[in-house]
């Protein structure tokens, strides 16, 4: 008995460490497309005839990222965040309902 539970835990820790690859393998692989999608210089225009419009549209995964990184390491959107928690937690139960 204690052998198939012990080989229970073994598969569930297995297939637990295989969806996190799996996960990380789906974030590096649409960051990939969404890079490759948005550089005029790697793929012909398909949809756009300016290749520089996907980028305008969809940002750049490089440039977004870099912004995001000097948000937090500035500290610029923590008070932000702040601000909006405030703002959110502020009001009462019953604003939604009142469309105020």
């Amino acid at each position: 008995m204690k052998d198939e539970v012990a080989e229970g835990i073994c598969a569930t820790a297995a297939v637990a460490r295989c969806c996190a690859y799996g996960k990380r393998l789906l974030l590096v692989a649409l960051l990939a497309i969404w890079h490759v999608g948005t550089s005029p210089t790697l793929l012909p225009p398909l949809y756009f005839d300016n290749p520089d419009k996907a980028a305008f549209f969809f940002g750049e995964p490089l440039t977004v990222l870099s912004r995001i990184w000097n948000w937090f390491y500035g500290g610029e959107i923590y008070r932000h965040l702040w601000v909006t928690l405030v703002e959110t937690f502020s009001r009462s139960p019953s604003a939604p309902c009142r469309g105020s």
